[in-house]
């Protein structure tokens, strides 16, 4: 591993732009309950998971609420079953990854989610035969420590860090094509504390605070050099991080002291995106952030939500689709604006944003690019 030790502290300026928002089909402009006594959630980008009873796990379709007669377990939108054995469970897309009470890991995806992930696939061949859709099959055992994210899944073994996906392969061509596995950090795995994607790109925190990370930096997400393309992890940040998230334009980061911080090359034209991290709030307890894939302007737009210590959530960034809420007029907001109070979780998708309340409340803004759920039952 080569060491890179960079940003120093730039504070950049962002202009605003009055742009409109506007609702598209599974849209909508105030925060919406999604469903009661929920104990956990998971989201990524346009798929939302959630737990409400112990080693129970549903999917949730934003696309189709339900009328009140239709309402059962307290969910208020279409939903399916995906495990009832789940003692922590790990979305990626089309594919999710459930860790059972074994400690084994049960893979359940659509047709080709074998594709791109775990499987190692080598030939078209390999690709034809694990094409089937399947449910709840085990995949590997005694695993203890592992991750998800977009276009990601990791986890430890033999004190290793073993990253999969297009995230670490950094290309999303057919599997086959690509190393979509990687041993990494080999006899440290011990140390890793959060694994996350930036979409063809992996960031690693560990436990001392510093921040790592591989893959594409033509956005300058890992470093403020020249360089194109890192294979290998390098140090981004040498300590006092708390939390990491990202995009695949920017990345995020919550540091020990309470600051929320974030730099990239994501944003629309006169947006002045950072290359160097730049403080957005203090007293912040937690955040997330996502690409608003849906935006008109630019691909690049994104949305970050956080919790500062009254619990009070905040927004910023793309509201096209109103992920933000339609309070809020401009297409860019350049500045937090308060989203809720009594706020314990956030959660960010793909043009939208989900809040967990005190009162164990799941809430939702925004809109989603798709309808539909996982099909467990044709699965099997």
């Amino acid at each position: 591993m080569s060491m890179i030790l960079l940003f120093g502290i730039t504070i950049t300026v962002m202009l605003s732009q009055n742009l409109e928002v506007s609702a598209m089909k599974g849209s909508v402009k105030k925060y919406t309950l999604v469903a009661r006594n929920v104990r956990s959630v998971r989201t990524i980008h346009t798929d939302v998971f959630l737990s409400q009873k112990k080693n129970k796990v549903m999917q949730v379709d934003l696309f189709k609420k339900l009328k009140n007669k239709d309402v059962r377990s307290n969910i208020y939108y279409k939903n399916c079953l995906i495990s009832k054995n789940a003692k922590a469970y790990f979305p990626d897309g089309a594919r999710i990854f459930i860790q059972n009470n074994r400690d084994e890991i049960l893979f359940t995806g659509e047709e080709y989610a074998k594709c791109e992930s775990i499987f190692g696939h080598k030939t078209k061949k390999d690709c034809e035969r694990d094409k089937a859709a399947v449910a709840n099959e085990v995949v590997l055992k005694n695993i203890t420590r592992c991750w998800s994210d977009f276009g990601l899944f990791a986890y430890v073994k033999n004190k290793s860090l073993v990253v999969t996906g297009t995230a670490i392969a950094g290309d999303v061509a057919r599997c086959y094509h690509l190393g979509t596995k990687a041993t990494c950090f080999k006899g440290q795995a011990d140390q890793v504390k959060q694994v996350v994607s930036g979409e063809l790109n992996v960031f690693v925190l560990m436990k001392n605070g510093s921040v790592w990370g591989t893959g594409w930096n033509e956005t300058m997400l890992i470093s403020d050099s020249e360089e194109y393309y890192y294979g290998d992890f390098v140090q981004i940040i040498p300590q006092g991080v708390k939390a990491i998230a990202a995009t695949g334009y920017n990345v995020g980061m919550l540091k020990e002291d309470g600051s929320l911080w974030i730099w990239g090359g994501g944003g629309r034209a006169g947006y002045a995106p950072p290359t160097t991290p730049y403080k957005i709030a203090d007293n912040v307890k937690e955040f997330s952030l996502c690409t608003d894939w849906r935006s008109p302007k630019s691909a690049t737009d994104f949305i970050l939500v956080f919790i500062k210590k009254n619990n009070t959530a905040y927004g910023m960034g793309s509201n096209y689709g109103y992920a933000l809420t339609s309070k809020y007029k401009k297409g860019w907001i350049d500045n937090p604006v308060k989203l809720k109070s009594n706020i314990k979780h956030v959660y960010t998708g793909y043009g939208t944003t989900f809040l967990l309340d005190k009162e164990k409340r799941l809430y939702w803004s925004g809109g989603q690019f798709r309808g539909g759920l996982m099909d467990i039952k044709a699965m099997k």
